[in-house]
């Protein structure tokens, strides 16, 4: 029988959490940016990203939730063969799910000790319950809810904001909210949208349970627990990454603290000259380096822009101009030639609309038929009908002589891009450039 690696080749070595997640998300998109046949690891990789959900869910919260993130992938209509193979590795899945054990969660058995020691400490406590998603809110109010234990003590709801997975709209909030100040909850479970923004009422504590962002976030959220003698958790799993992260955002809230605690002593007048001196030295010391860099390579025609995947020669960087948009501090970088529109093949884009002033009606691929690699896209600015590939760097090798060198982002290429002031001089190429 196949397996899923069959149609998504071998799968990195990751830890369980963000890191695998991130990893399907980047193959997805890398694949929607290939040709028709990367539908089937398009497939795929959505039922992986699943699956991934599933794993993070049974091991934070119950055997259930776990399983009512499987329950919702729903079975292809006027199936194909492939799609039945889909459809049996996950019912498969499924069945294998169902026989494991139903045994208590031990982060789940932490969180209700602190829960019940601090109702019994304070029984009209008033918390907040951070969870990275909008799902997992769902399954603490559902995990408290059907706890004997603590349904008795906490009136739990959940709050978050919207975004693709759905959620809330302004005014459900704000009823929720309504009802937090008035004791008709007691407790609620909120993704970030109540580290800042929402005016919340005063909290006896606050729980941040597997959910370690940055510094920042940690006394955004820890702000919340404002009333006496209130307390802040922190609940992630040891030897994980978000164990990892926590202790790196608690040495930089330390840091930070030190640093405020500092200035108390100093004057701000004795402490922002010598600050913007050492920025200002900074800065011109970044700006020289890039400068002689550039200077490596002074001729831009010997400079070779090569496809990265088939190497073929795309263009030269002599080709290559800088164009910025009027409100824009970053340049496109462009190639105005009617001889480069050989090299390339072009797809409707699926997202055109980029700005006021932006339109990216094509995407733009390696002509080469074992390649296809994407290299942009067309770029249209508003009625002033100039239209020229927008190439995308990291897509690009760039030869000079016997040295190859790979850059992600245009401003640290090793050669000077002439900017374009007068499109007058490419007349020919805006009325005839596709």
């Amino acid at each position: 029988m196949e397996t899923l690696e069959h149609y998504i080749g071998n799968i990195p070595c990751l830890a369980r959490g963000s890191s695998g997640y991130k990893w399907l998300q980047n193959e997805k998109e890398a694949a929607e940016n290939r040709e028709e046949d990367e539908r089937k690891r398009i497939s795929v990789l959505d039922r992986l990203s699943v699956y991934s959900q599933c794993l993070m869910t049974y091991s934070d919260f119950r055997h259930e939730d776990a399983v009512s993130v499987l329950e919702e992938v729903e079975e292809f209509r006027d199936q194909t063969d492939f799609e039945r193979f889909l459809f049996g590795v996950h019912t498969d899945l499924m069945e294998k799910l169902s026989r494991l054990p139903k045994t208590p969660n031990p982060l789940l058995e932490h969180m209700e000790t602190i829960l019940r020691d601090q109702f019994a400490r304070c029984p009209k406590s008033k918390g907040i319950f951070f969870v990275p998603s909008i799902k997992h809110t769902r399954y603490v109010t559902n995990w408290i809810k059907s706890s004997p234990t603590l349904s008795p003590t906490i009136q739990a709801t959940h709050i978050t904001g919207y975004n693709r997975e759905g959620g809330m709209e302004k005014s459900e909030q704000l009823r929720v909210l309504e009802g937090f100040r008035q004791g008709k909850y007691n407790l609620l479970a909120s993704t970030s949208v109540l580290e800042e923004g929402l005016d919340v009422p005063e909290c006896n504590f606050v729980i941040r349970y597997q959910n370690v962002s940055n510094e920042i976030a940690q006394v955004q959220a820890k702000g919340r627990a404002r009333a006496q003698d209130s307390r802040m958790y922190t609940v992630v799993s040891t030897n994980s990454n978000k164990d990892y992260w926590y202790l790196v955002a608690e040495e930089k809230q330390r840091l930070v603290e030190a640093a405020l605690a500092t200035l108390k002593d100093k004057s701000l007048k004795d402490v922002i000259p010598s600050k913007q001196k050492s920025f200002i030295q900074e800065r011109d010391r970044k700006a020289h380096l890039l400068h002689s860099l550039r200077s490596k390579w002074p001729d831009t025609e010997k400079v070779e822009v090569l496809c990265k995947k088939c190497n073929i020669l795309a263009c030269r960087g002599s080709d290559v101009f800088a164009y910025t948009l009027s409100g824009d501090e970053n340049p496109h970088h462009v190639v105005p030639s009617k001889a480069f529109s050989n090299m390339y093949d072009k797809k409707e884009h699926d997202k055109p609309d980029a700005s006021y002033n932006f339109v990216k009606p094509y995407r733009i691929y390696c002509r080469s038929p074992n390649c296809r690699s994407q290299w942009g896209v067309i770029a249209l600015w508003g009625n002033t009908g100039y239209k020229f590939p927008v190439l995308k760097c990291e897509s690009f090798l760039f030869k000079y002589g016997e040295f190859t060198k790979r850059f992600k982002k245009w401003k640290d290429i090793w050669f000077g891009v002439q900017s374009i002031q007068d499109w007058a001089e490419f007349e020919d190429d805006v009325t005839q450039n596709p």
